[in-house]
């Protein structure tokens, strides 16, 4: 079930606590997630409502519709109560200043009733909005302070900040598709590098989604393409598109071939022999 945050029922915790020292301080773009996130949770800590002030806002009151108290208006309501209760609006209705002068003292009271919980909301809404927009304030760098200096609304200085600071979702699939896609080997082992194109590509897919299976063999032979000593193992590669699990086999050929062509550079007479033996056996 859904929390309800009514404004009314708003109150300050007496223990709360100094977040400052609990959420990193913004600094921009490059630590703007790790603040969002350590933000929410100092906050839901001290009280809910600031949470859920940041992030979907709780607007302002709205007016409360006051009825008219004064006599005359009074008169015409009971006049039209009378003429309902008896199914005729022509029907001649005799109202006495006895009951005008109750109704009027009821209007009175209901309007005094809903200026009280106008008045709470109001003062809850600010209370709320003020302490939240302290407690966020202390927890921004200079720059990202002095960008929101004026706002004095929490849900819009958070909603600027973000505007600002926060990189987009496309941004960042970007960012993850173009690390993946740049990726190369020049220098170190075949398992490490298949460890960090396995490690870029599960980025990649943990958040953007599974991406064309056909691909993946692809990139994987374009990312060694340009180192010589792979040129023997991609052509001889032959991949079958269909295989579910073509890219382990994929690996587990290419870590193969590189430990035995380390441990043919280990041993350069035997690599002469096989190459001789291998004459011999043309010759034959």
């Amino acid at each position: 079930m859904q929390a309800s945050y009514n404004i009314e029922d708003f109150t300050i915790n007496s223990h709360e606590i100094d977040i400052s020292s609990a959420v990193p301080k913004l600094e921009g773009q490059s630590n703007f997630r790790d603040w969002e996130t350590a933000l929410y949770i100092a906050l839901a800590a001290n009280n809910r409502y600031y949470t859920f002030m940041i992030s979907n806002g709780i607007p302002i009151p709205r007016i409360p519709e006051y009825q008219d108290s004064s006599p005359e208006a009074v008169r015409n309501l009971l006049n039209e109560e009378a003429q309902d209760l008896a199914g005729d609006q022509t029907t001649t209705v005799v109202i006495s200043v006895a009951e005008i002068r109750d109704r009027v003292k009821q209007v009175i009271e209901s309007n005094i009733v809903l200026r009280k919980e106008y008045n709470l909301k109001c003062t809850n809404r600010d209370l709320c909005n003020s302490r939240a927009n302290l407690l966020l304030r202390g927890t921004l760098s200079p720059e990202p302070f002095f960008h929101i200096a004026q706002n004095t609304d929490v849900r819009d200085s958070f909603k600027k900040l973000r505007a600002t600071y926060a990189v987009t979702s496309h941004q960042h699939s970007f960012a993850r598709y173009t690390k993946w896609t740049d990726l190369r080997l020049k220098n170190g082992t075949a398992s490490e590098f298949v460890r960090k194109f396995q490690e870029t590509l599960r980025d990649l897919t943990s958040i953007d989604g599974k991406i064309n299976s056909a691909y993946v063999p692809c990139q994987f032979k374009k990312a060694i393409n340009e180192n010589p000593k792979c040129y023997a193992f991609l052509q001889n590669l032959r991949v079958d598109e269909k295989d579910v699990n073509l890219m382990d086999q994929v690996y587990a050929e290419f870590l193969e071939v590189d430990i035995h062509n380390r441990s043919m550079n280990r041993h350069p007479d035997l690599v002469n022999g096989l190459y001789q033996a291998r004459y011999l056996i043309c010759c034959y």
